[in-house]
């Protein structure tokens, strides 16, 4: 039997998601404001290489981890097997070493204008508690998530992230720049919070443990699966870092060599900081329903093989064009009005081009995961290649040898999501023929035209009620528009809307009084 669709697992871990993504905003808007630009150089410099190091405990164990722990979950409170700890134990160790010997590679090879040698090796000294840490509570989330909790994880995200900030509150007058430099600073933040989310992710499994119980089997150490689990999305997440550390510099040379310095700037910055992030915003809640459905599609898989995946599948599809068609037709509308809230007239016309692949960007999280609990891993790794591929000679052909501009962008970008979303769909097509849920389809898209036209009546009201004035208001009236039109469709029942956390309560209460 196919378990119901997790809706109220999706919507926590996306709500998490979204609240951590705020607060994270506010962490880097305090840390800029108070150290200024110049001095937080250093530790936009050494992020990045902390994160590539940590790759592998903060994406590719978790993840396996918790496929494996759902694989062995067969009935509900059964003890949990010593031996599946102990591949845990192993697992996150090797993920420690893996961390460290690339910060020390990379420590190495790094050369970061405007910082001394000492002053990085300093750095990554400090860094290296920061990667235990990343490595320990991605292994602790993993093996959680696989054991169906959901609400710890998703509390510890947004614990990890507000103790981020009020570290930086109350630890950066402590450690001022005489003391620190800027970077010290940021990482000894990084991992107060980290620190904190990882006892907090400890006891909750340590509580867990107690209540169902160790067994002691002697069964053997899956060690050598795991990692081969965790290769797959940690080489993805590699190749799409290297992908997009490429791209911009290429786009950047081509085309200051065809619009100058300041326009090439100018393009880039267009893209890569306001229309690119705007147009990925509503994917938390995509995220959120990739990481809900991989340990209830892997715990399926290990009882009933391949059965319950066309079920999945196109229920994947269908949520994702309940998000993704009405964000099309919301950028559309709201195009002009939010480039020029970042004073970018110019973003208007990317996001106008980037808005259609809205739905093949949407799809790619939940169809990973689909193909990770079918044990088609390596699948990410070809579509991740690939698409790095077509990334960077779109950018080639569009800027090197057509010379556009905004356009080019849109090109290249549409050629790397399609090709990506494309091969993991002939993937899954091996498995099971792919159904289109049209009517879904044909509901959304009843949605979107509810919300734009709400919108367009916002954005042409009298000035004190328009949209400029009350955005919230009105972004509430059309969510709530779109909301109604799919319920009215019944592509979102009551019984779904049930299973949400908050709305759940309020519908039992109402059926105990009807009762």
């Amino acid at each position: 039997m196919v378990q119901p669709f997790p809706v109220r697992e999706s919507s926590i871990l996306s709500l998490s998601e979204l609240i951590s993504r705020l607060l994270g905003l506010l962490f880097l808007a305090r840390f800029v404001t108070t150290l200024g630009l110049a001095e937080s150089a250093e530790f936009r410099m050494v992020l990045p290489l902390i994160g590539v190091a940590a790759t592998f405990g903060s994406i590719g164990l978790p993840q396996a981890l918790t496929r494996l722990f759902a694989s062995a979950r067969l009935e509900v409170g059964r003890p949990v097997p010593r031996s599946l700890l102990r591949t845990a134990l192993w697992g996150t160790a090797c993920a420690v070493g893996f961390a460290l010997l690339s910060l020390l590679l990379m420590s190495g090879l790094a050369i970061q204008t405007g910082i001394e040698l000492r002053a990085f090796v300093r750095l990554a000294e400090t860094a290296v508690p920061l990667l235990l840490l990343i490595c320990v509570t991605g292994s602790l989330r993993g093996m959680l998530l696989g054991l169906g909790s959901t609400y710890t994880p998703a509390l510890a995200q947004v614990v990890e992230v507000g103790v981020r900030l009020l570290a930086l509150i109350y630890l950066l007058p402590a450690l001022t720049l005489d003391h620190a430099q800027a970077a010290e600073v940021g990482i000894l933040t990084l991992t107060a919070g980290e620190g904190v989310a990882a006892l907090l992710l400890a006891a909750m499994l340590w509580r867990l443990m107690q209540k169902r119980g160790v067994l002691r089997d002697r069964g053997k150490s899956g060690l050598g699966s795991v990692l081969r689990m965790s290769l797959a999305p940690t080489g993805q997440s590699l190749l799409a870092s290297l992908g997009y550390a490429f791209e911009l510099p290429l786009a950047h040379e081509l085309l200051t060599k065809t619009h100058g310095e300041t326009a090439a700037s100018q393009l880039v910055a267009e893209y890569a900081t306001i229309a690119l992030p705007l147009l990925c915003a509503p994917m938390v809640l995509t995220d959120g329903i990739a990481t809900a459905l991989l340990p209830i599609a892997s715990a399926e898989r290990a009882v009933s093989g391949s059965r319950a995946f066309a079920v999945h599948l196109r229920r994947i599809i269908g949520v994702v064009m309940m998000v993704a068609v009405p964000t099309t037709g919301v950028v559309w509308v709201l195009a002009p009005t939010l480039s020029g809230w970042f004073q970018a007239p110019g973003a208007a016309l990317l996001l106008l081009l980037l808005a259609p692949l809205a739905l093949p960007l949407y799809l790619q999280a939940p169809l990973a995961t689909l193909l990770q609990a079918q044990g088609r891993s390596r699948a990410l790794l070809y579509a991740g290649l690939l698409g790095d591929v077509v990334r960077l000679g779109a950018i080639f052909v569009t800027f090197g040898l057509w010379e556009l501009g905004r356009a080019g962008f849109a090109l290249a970008f549409s050629a790397t999501a399609l090709v990506q979303t494309g091969t993991m769909l002939a993937m899954l097509q091996r498995y099971t023929a792919l159904a289109v849920p049209w009517r879904t389809l044909i509901s959304s898209c009843q949605a979107a035209l509810g919300m734009v036209a709400l919108l367009l009546v916002a954005l042409h009201a009298p000035l004190p009620y328009s949209f400029a004035n009350l955005p919230i208001l009105w972004s509430a009236a059309a969510l709530l528009v779109g909301i109604g039109t799919l319920l009215l469709a019944q592509e979102i029942t009551p019984q779904s809307l049930s299973r949400l956390p908050l709305l759940g309560i309020l519908f039992e209460t109402r059926r105990k009084r009807g009762g």
